[in-house]
């Protein structure tokens, strides 16, 4: 990553220390939030236990990505939020995701979880549809059940809605969850990536 800067407030350098029991370097935590180059980022703490990550980008109006560990230790990322500008280059969310991805994945995180926003109706967020097609999973309810097509049946998580091609449907019916990225080797939410990525025509590295 290039340009990068970072500054910490009071106690937020010693909580990194301890979240990632090492020193990590700027640009492994910028890499981790998926900032972009010549991103400024500013660390907190938040709660007592949360690193929380403000980065701030000419592309983006809002980027906030925070650091737990859960009640068995393991590294997390919360994605709080994300909003790209209005005239951002096509792309950006993917791009940042992908450096995510890749970089949360080099610290040892082992999951990122966030709250996917929006539904057909509620047009100023679509995080559900987003983060759906990016590999972020969650099970599917009853409700949702009671409306699958025969061609989706037996669907039971929205990974399955999406490896189905129900893309079109969950765009239509899909509404705002909890969803988890597990950034195992093997998961069903890198698979998931991993095929998105093949259709944009991007390597994934």
């Amino acid at each position: 990553m290039q340009n990068i800067t970072v500054n910490y407030a009071a106690g937020a350098a010693d909580l990194a220390l301890d979240l990632f029991s090492r020193a990590v370097a700027d640009e492994e935590l910028a890499a981790a939030v998926g900032a972009l180059d010549g991103a400024a980022l500013s660390g907190s703490v938040r709660k007592g236990r949360e690193l929380f990550v403000e980065i701030a980008h000419p592309l983006i109006v809002r980027q906030e990505r925070g650091f737990r560990r859960d009640a068995n230790g393991e590294l997390y990322i919360w994605n709080h939020y994300f909003e790209k500008r209005h005239d951002a280059p096509p792309g950006v969310g993917l791009r940042s995701f992908k450096t995510q991805v890749e970089g949360a994945r080099q610290l040892g995180v082992k999951r990122i979880e966030l709250w996917a926003a929006g539904d057909y109706n509620d047009r100023s967020y679509n995080g559900y549809y987003t983060w759906a097609r990016f590999g972020f999973d969650a099970p599917l309810t009853t409700a949702d059940r009671i409306l699958l097509p025969a061609e989706l049946a037996g669907a039971s998580t929205v990974n399955e809605i999406i490896d189905l091609g129900g893309n079109g449907w969950w765009k239509r019916h899909g509404s705002a969850r909890k969803m988890v990225f597990h950034l195992a080797e093997n998961s069903s939410m890198m698979r998931v990536f991993r095929n998105y990525l093949n259709k944009k025509g991007i390597r994934d590295e």
